[in-house]
């Protein structure tokens, strides 16, 4: 597995060069994904660790600053006295720190690692990881982001730019969108395919029943309605389960 990690870190490195940054460089980035690494292999309280590393710059944490800083736009607060990232310290401030919605930040400090703070207010960021919906979210400001998702799963990333990871005991290289892929498309439309058509029968039968018993009143106030009132018949939502027995509800509109 040693191997896997530093061919990662190859990779990772690598990545961040074309980007056009010139740090972390390949020995932090390594000593970074080997921390993580083993820390998935940790556990505190019965619980494997899970969590996340953002390297940055503690003078200038955001690499490109928004013009205009929002109240959620992801934040970093300073730690009293920064700390030396060893297996050990990240075990303990990865149990300390919510994983969904901070992160520990690192920086590399002549030949060792300190972690100088947390960035928080990453949910809108984890929320669009997760595909659920979201109108927008700001990326994570570091230059690098080390993540722990499981035992021996871990994945690098800027910002919202994936850049490689290992899981089960294999290196990725690319996220692949696999809801998104033919294969899964055509197997999941095969499978969904027969009760797709039958809620399109039992919806079809209910919107032709309502709109049989449309009624509109010819004449205005008509129906018990207040003045000025027009009475229309059944415009219940197709999704809306109605017994055979109700009555169908009248819909009251003013002109």
């Amino acid at each position: 597995m040693p191997d896997l990690v530093d061919r990662l870190a190859n990779q990772v490195a690598s990545r961040i060069r074309d980007l056009g940054f010139s740090e972390p460089n390949r020995r932090v980035i390594g000593a970074l994904l080997e921390m993580a690494y083993l820390g998935t292999m940790r556990s505190e309280e019965v619980r494997f660790v899970k969590g996340s590393l953002t390297f940055a710059d503690p003078k200038r944490p955001n690499v490109s600053p928004p013009p205009r800083r929002r109240l959620d736009y992801p934040a970093f607060t300073k730690f009293e006295t920064p700390e030396i990232l060893t297996v050990q310290s990240l075990v303990k401030l990865s149990c300390a720190i919510d994983r969904w919605s901070g992160s520990i930040a690192v920086y590399a400090r002549k030949k060792e690692i300190v972690a100088w703070g947390v960035l928080d207010q990453l949910v809108q960021q984890n929320v669009a990881f997760h595909r659920e919906p979201t109108e927008g979210y700001f990326a994570n400001p570091g230059l690098l982001t080390v993540t722990m998702d499981g035992i021996g799963d871990i994945s690098a990333y800027h910002g919202d730019m994936f850049l490689g990871g290992l899981k089960a005991q294999a290196l990725i290289t690319r996220e692949n969108d696999a809801l998104g892929s033919n294969f899964v498309s055509d197997y999941a439309f095969d499978a969904f395919a027969p009760f797709a058509e039958a809620i399109g029968r039992v919806l079809e039968e209910d919107e032709t029943e309502c709109l049989a018993s449309l009624e509109l009143s010819p004449k205005v106030g008509d129906g018990g309605n207040r003045k000025g009132g027009i009475s229309w018949g059944c415009l219940t939502p197709p999704l809306l389960h109605r017994r055979s027995d109700m009555p169908c509800p009248k819909i009251t509109s003013s002109s």
